[in-house]
């Protein structure tokens, strides 16, 4: 079965993503001997006559209206483009290194805490100046669990980025290494991400690194989950999610162990654990029905929607109060 998990931070490594099939003055990453790029993409063919132009902007995504500036413009033809890099970016576009998300966790460290940079987006425009696609460039391991793709960033200064970061669930762990080392002017980083089952928890692994990684492949696409269907088709077809939840007492918002959680209309039931928590995994995208089950509570059901990746969901149980003598459980008393 095939199955992969992507979080927002790959989309945003990724979506800056601008990478060559040639790149004149290219010396294995030695900043800003990056000059011009011309690159041939999957697919491109479609695009003849309707992309004219592609762009170099820096800000948001290049479909958006607030992107922060153009900083230059290339050429569209034969299933392709070519585009040529500034030499400089000027100071307006740039900002502090721990001011980037990617690089803003706790634990990372910098070699220059001075060091200003910025990511770099590349996409297509038709005649009118409508955005037409970004351009990404990626490759999937022979068992799908690990993604590697790459982007162009420039840095003022040389800085080094280092740091190992786990972050740790109880169904769950995240461990980021960071290891570039960027020289001044433009760069290209490679981001990765692994996915592997280990003692019970689902662990990814990112990583962000200068060393150069063959074997990956221009795609277009507007959507950034297009990109996995176009390197394979039959991932569409068979994306699983997961669903996270934690069950809490709606009075004291204590967590509860031992809650029976039954999915419908696959059948499936499990148990809450020692810290109210379950995960369920491998279920097909769509609509579920959850109901659980305690005794001493009232009995809850809820509808869920499961997305591919993994599904957080919080839910409570209304304990039932002990009904004083001479109650008949509905207001009347003997």
């Amino acid at each position: 079965m095939k199955r992969f998990f992507v979080s927002n931070l790959i989309i945003a490594a990724l979506a800056v993503s601008a990478v060559f099939t040639s790149c004149d003055k290219n010396k294995d990453n030695d900043g800003a001997d990056i000059d011009k790029i011309t690159a041939k993409v999957e697919g491109g063919a479609k695009y003849d006559g309707v992309i004219t132009k592609v762009k170099l902007v820096v800000g948001n995504h290049p479909g958006d209206d607030d992107i922060d500036g153009i900083i230059a413009m290339g050429s569209w033809g034969n299933g392709g483009f070519a585009i040529e890099f500034p030499q400089t970016l000027d100071a307006k576009y740039l900002k502090f290194i721990e001011d980037e998300n990617e690089f803003s966790m706790d634990g990372v460290t910098y070699s220059n805490n001075n060091a200003k940079l910025r990511f770099a987006w590349i996409a297509g425009y038709d005649k009118d100046d409508k955005f037409i696609d970004y351009f990404y460039y990626g490759k999937m391991d022979e068992n799908e669990n690990s993604y590697t793709g790459g982007g162009y960033i420039y840095v003022d200064i040389d800085v080094n980025i280092s740091g190992t970061v786990k972050v740790t669930e109880s169904f769950w762990e995240e461990n980021y290494v960071y290891e570039p080392n960027l020289k001044k002017g433009w760069n290209i980083m490679y981001f990765s991400e692994s996915f592997v089952r280990e003692d019970g928890k689902e662990v990814a692994t990112k990583e962000w690194k200068t060393a150069t990684v063959n074997g990956l492949k221009w795609y277009a696409s507007e959507d950034f989950w297009d990109l996995f269907d176009m390197i394979d088709p039959e991932i569409e077809a068979e994306r699983y999610g997961v669903l996270a939840g934690i069950v809490f007492d709606t009075e004291t918002q204590i967590p509860l162990k031992n809650v029976l959680v039954s999915i419908s209309p696959i059948g499936k039931e499990v148990f809450t654990d020692e810290t109210g928590h379950i995960w369920i995994e491998d279920l097909e995208l769509g609509e579920y029905t959850v109901t659980l089950t305690k005794d001493d509570y009232e009995t809850k059901t809820e509808i869920v929607f499961i997305e591919d990746g993994k599904n957080s969901f919080t839910f409570e149980l209304e304990p039932i109060l002990p009904q004083e003598d001479g109650d008949d459980g509905d207001g009347t008393t003997n």
